[in-house]
């Protein structure tokens, strides 16, 4: 089996220059380049990543934990991550957790299990204290945990936003879509921004509980049997993306 001593050999560099070569973490002079890619070409040399994570102690891997990869903001979510990690010379380990609590957490074993260098996380467990007490570096996204560095938006402001856009547009009986939102998520204080604005200007919101998960022809009825028994009805706040 060809290793990077072959490699080094056939280059005429050291193995240190080919070792920089593969890493790009210093600079290698074009002329080493060249002769380390060609040497790697010609011996079709591959180098194992599991063998590398164990020396370096670093595998240049990011996992992403989702609850769902074909749901519009996820998907967007895991684009604009993939690009960020080429970008810092990483890639991507995709899981979908599927809403479930059980595969969310064997899911963020699997790559802990991998050495992994982080994992950037979409939690959706009720109790994620877990994640708090844990030394391994994790991001949150869009939801705030505790004691773990996370990245999301100021979800109460955003809902006074649309609640204020709602009202100047003319709108004064609001029809809110949503769903049996957990006070943990981004989108409980969504939603509690956009009752506190349409309470202070006087704004009537009656609301619809829909599946997100399953949505079909069924919440689609149900939408139209709040319109029509409430035929007041002026505007529509949509929580989610569905």
């Amino acid at each position: 089996m060809v290793n990077i001593k072959d490699v080094a050999r056939r280059a005429g560099v050291s193995t240190a220059t080919v070792s920089r070569y593969m890493n790009q973490r210093e600079i290698v002079s074009p002329r080493a380049q060249r002769r380390v890619a060609e040497a790697i070409a010609e011996l079709r040399y591959e180098p194992n990543p599991m063998a590398r994570a164990l020396q370096t102690q670093k595998s240049g891997i990011i996992g992403l934990v989702v609850p769902a990869v074909d749901y519009a903001f996820f998907s967007r979510l895991t684009d604009a991550v993939e690009r960020a990690c080429s970008r810092s010379g990483y890639k991507l380990m995709l899981c979908q957790s599927a809403y479930n609590d059980t595969k969310e957490l064997e899911m963020v074993s699997l790559l802990q299990a991998n050495k992994v260098d982080g994992i950037l996380l979409c939690s959706r467990l009720g109790d994620a204290s877990l994640y708090t007490e844990s030394d391994f570096p994790i991001i949150s996204i869009d939801r705030e945990l505790e004691g773990v560095p996370s990245v999301t938006a100021d979800n109460f402001g955003g809902g006074v936003l649309a609640a204020d856009a709602l009202y100047r547009a003319g709108s004064r009986h609001v029809l809110v879509l949503t769903t049996e939102v957990p006070e943990y998520m981004a989108m409980y204080q969504r939603q509690n921004g956009f009752r506190a604005e349409c309470a202070s200007r006087g704004m009537e919101c009656v609301e619809c509980i829909l599946n997100d998960v399953n949505f079909g022809a069924e919440e689609t009825e149900r939408i139209l049997a709040q319109m029509e028994q409430h035929p007041k009805i002026d505007g529509v706040f949509a929580l989610g993306d569905l």
